[in-house]
């Protein structure tokens, strides 16, 4: 029976949905397409709701909607047309039937007088003013406290069918009536299955843990390869020891070596067979843990919707309370991404409404007076750009004043006067973020404790996104939060430090470069370095972390990495010591009682049973702009000795082509890292338009890729006087002997396949070309 409820109390949410979100959309005004079929799918729901809550005994529930079918039923038909009471009237209906379901399900009463109530919807339906003075004492948003229950797909009416024929006549109240007959034919696109989250969170560890196995076997398999190269070595050395003159002398001695060889060249074959049936295990085997893993992330996607749909009924009423008056338009709510984030942006997107409607938002004669419509406007838009998620914020109102933010970060002591002078104007409005600020002279029930936007941006940071914001005064202000699809997953970069292994979110890396030591300037009192055009000042992830120096081990071949990180508008050079590959990674928070550590966002377990801790991001670069800025104030004070930078000597020019993002990132960042020039294109025709204008030294391509593939770029690049001699490299996933055949007919300089990709195996096949 409790099952029974839960899935009762769920349905029922979304039938209070569409009521509510059509009446908001008739007083609004701005009714979606036709209006009749607005009111037709409010009646519906309605009268659903009634069903499903008989059926389940819930006979105050039922009775109440009974009452609201009533009501709309009249409003459908064009006899009644509600008036601002009889609205308040309609949404009170919804929080107090809100309440209702959630006593059905905790057994804890709600205030609401339900007698009380149907009288005014039966008064309301025959004509008469409503009074709008119901008792319900509950949050107009607030949700039914269920059970941690998740649907991998939302489908009314077959629960309503589920509804009725999964209800044992044993286990109804005495006070319900008979069901009606189930449903005989569901189609089976239709059917959904209720799956408690904390299932599908086991179900991803265990996806984890064997992402965590391939990658101990690809070690393996690593180290196999290394045998066996070695034992080749050995037979072509042993080859050459008794085939050379000056042994053949000694028979016994070949005869031995004779002796020997057969074996060794037996085990080699044994050794090479092993290692190739291994590899063709392994591909079969990821295959499966990334269909696998691809699969259950899936079943964890939910439409971001189930976020949203409670904010209009939030905005009109805050609002109204504030005397404004304001129009919500949401875009994207279709996008699906993880639960998880879903669960924790929904206060922070809320806080930020909240601040643009109380904030934002003029009232409306101010409006008027400024040449603005009197009702505001504010935008809610979701978008998907590759695996992270943006949702922008945007109203049409008063804007950040940035003169009343440095006066006010100045009067709470945030910051000095001299600092607050050195600021531009992009930094002021990050001041905002900072705890204890607030432009608000007083304190009201919405705002003014300086307490909010500092909480919404560690929320976000603990989701490994980052938030921006950007203001024109008196045109209105946005706040952009960038998220991750999913936070079971994290694309990395393992970097080391202080013998320690680091992993860098690639979202935030926008590239990697190894910088000479002697290349490595001073400036206001502090080292900065050169990448790319700009000059960056350069801090070491072991100072920002506080990690021993006796640990730090001396730059190799007298050169050290530098990472470059980027933040919303924020660029940060970090030094590390070494730089591994990239890897999928399975971050978990860390333990209790380390669980907030300072620039750490998790960690994760490698495949050699090593563990990485996560960085976050965007803590560190706001960190170090601030250690930047305190750098520049001591600068003021005490003089310090600059070193001028020279300008890196700029090497040869690469381009790369590949319409995998991941694979053109690593090959770039191998190459730059080796002091390359590197250009990228996504496929083979934006490969060779761009060679008609950016010469190059050397071009590494992909094979299948989509407009033109490398094989033809590579007929055409021979084909051409200009591009005779410019050397090509083919990196395919493409290893059969035709398909390598084929790549050096056309005219390849070099073959190499991607299952056994090696970046030293591409660095020295670059050097030898080039």
């Amino acid at each position: 029976m409790q099952q029974l409820l839960t899935t009762f109390a769920a349905e029922a949410q979304e039938y209070l949905h569409i009521v509510s979100h059509g009446v908001l959309a008739l007083e609004k005004q701005r009714a979606d397409g036709d209006v009749a079929a607005l009111l037709a799918e409010m009646f519906r729901a309605a009268h659903s709701l009634k069903g499903a809550a008989r059926a389940v005994g819930a006979t105050d529930i039922a009775n109440v909607a009974h009452a609201l079918e009533s009501v709309m039923g009249r409003i459908r038909s064009g006899d009644l047309h509600p008036d601002a009471a009889q609205y308040n009237l309609l949404y009170q209906t919804v929080d107090a039937l809100s309440a209702l379901v959630n006593t059905l399900l905790t057994g804890v009463a709600a205030d609401v007088e339900v007698a009380h109530l149907i009288d005014q919807l039966t008064a309301m339906a025959a004509g008469a003013a409503g009074e709008a003075s119901l008792p319900v004492r509950v949050k107009p948003t607030a949700a039914v406290a269920a059970p941690d229950i998740e649907e991998t797909s939302v489908r009314a009416a077959h629960r309503a069918a589920l509804v009725v024929a999964t209800v044992p006549l044993s286990s109804l109240p005495p006070s319900a009536p008979t069901p009606a007959p189930a449903l005989t034919s569901i189609s089976s696109a239709d059917e959904s299955v209720r799956v408690a989250t904390g299932k599908l969170d086991a179900i991803i560890e265990q996806v984890g843990e064997l992402q965590v196995a391939q990658l101990t076997d690809a070690l393996y398999m690593r180290r196999l390869q290394h045998l066996i190269e070695e034992a080749e070595h050995y037979v072509a050395a042993r080859r050459k020891h008794t085939t050379d003159s000056r042994f053949s002398q000694a028979s016994n001695n070949d005869g031995l070596a004779a002796f020997t060889s057969h074996p060794l060249h037996a085990l080699l074959a044994d050794m090479r067979r092993v290692w190739s049936e291994m590899q063709a295990n392994y591909r079969h085997e990821a295959q499966l843990v990334d269909g696998l893993e691809e699969a259950v992330l899936c079943t964890r996607l939910m439409p971001v919707a189930t976020v949203l749909e409670s904010f209009p009924r939030m905005v009109r009423d805050l609002a109204r309370a504030l005397d404004k008056q304001v129009h919500l338009t949401i875009e994207g709510d279709e996008t699906e991404i993880d639960r998880s984030v879903l669960e924790q942006i929904k206060a922070p997107l809320t806080h930020l409404l909240r601040n643009a409607v109380d904030h934002g938002i003029e009232a409306p004669a101010a409006r008027t007076q400024g040449g603005k419509p009197a009702e505001g406007n504010i935008a809610l838009r979701v978008a998907q750009r590759g695996s992270t998620i943006v949702i922008d914020i945007a109203d049409d109102g008063a804007g950040i004043d940035c003169k009343q933010v440095r006066a006010s970060a100045i009067q709470r002591g945030v910051i000095d006067a001299v600092e607050a002078g050195r600021m531009s104007e992009q930094d002021l409005l990050w001041l905002i973020f900072r705890s204890g600020m607030s432009t608000r002279p007083e304190v009201t029930d919405v705002s003014g404790r300086g307490v909010g936007l500092d909480v919404v941006r560690d929320q976000v940071e603990r989701l490994r996104g980052y938030i921006d914001v950007a203001s024109t005064p008196g045109q209105g202000a946005r706040f952009s939060l960038h998220l991750p699809l999913s936070v079971a997953t994290t694309l990395c970069l393992l970097v080391e430090s202080s013998t320690q292994i680091f992993a860098v979110p690639t979202s935030g890396l926008l590239r990697v470069t190894r910088v000479p030591t002697d290349a490595i300037g001073h400036a206001e009192g502090r080292e900065v370095v050169h990448i790319g055009e700009r000059v960056f000042a350069l801090h070491d992830l072991s100072d920002l972390l506080a990690l021993p120096a006796a640990s730090r081990r001396a730059p190799r071949d007298g050169a050290l990495y530098a990472l470059l990180l980027g933040v919303a508008e924020q660029r940060v050079a970090i030094a590390v010591d070494a730089v591994r590959e990239v890897q999928e990674l399975i971050v978990k928070p860390l333990p209790q009682p380390i669980a907030h550590v300072q620039h750490i966002a998790g960690a994760s377990t490698l495949g050699a049973g090593e563990i990485a801790l996560v960085l976050n991001v965007a803590e560190l670069a706001r960190a170090t702009n601030q250690r930047t800025e305190r750098q520049r104030a001591w600068r003021s004070v005490t003089p310090q000795e600059e070193t001028p930078l020279a300008a890196p000597a700029a090497g040869p020019a690469i381009l790369v082509a590949d319409d995998s993002f991941t694979t053109r990132s690593l090959e770039r960042n191998i190459l730059e890292t080796a002091g390359y020039q590197v250009c990228v294109a996504a496929d083979g025709l934006e490969a060779w338009t761009l060679l008609q204008s950016q010469p190059v030294d050397l071009v590494v391509s992909d094979v299948l890729m989509p407009h033109m593939t490398g094989f033809d770029l590579t007929c055409r690049i021979r084909g051409d006087k200009r591009f005779a001699n410019l050397p090509v490299i083919l990196v395919t996933a493409q290893e059969a002997p035709e398909d390598r055949e084929r790549g050096l007919a056309a005219g390849a300089d070099a073959y190499l396949v991607k299952s056994a990709f090696d970046q030293d195996a591409l660095l020295s096949t670059v050097a030898r070309l080039i």
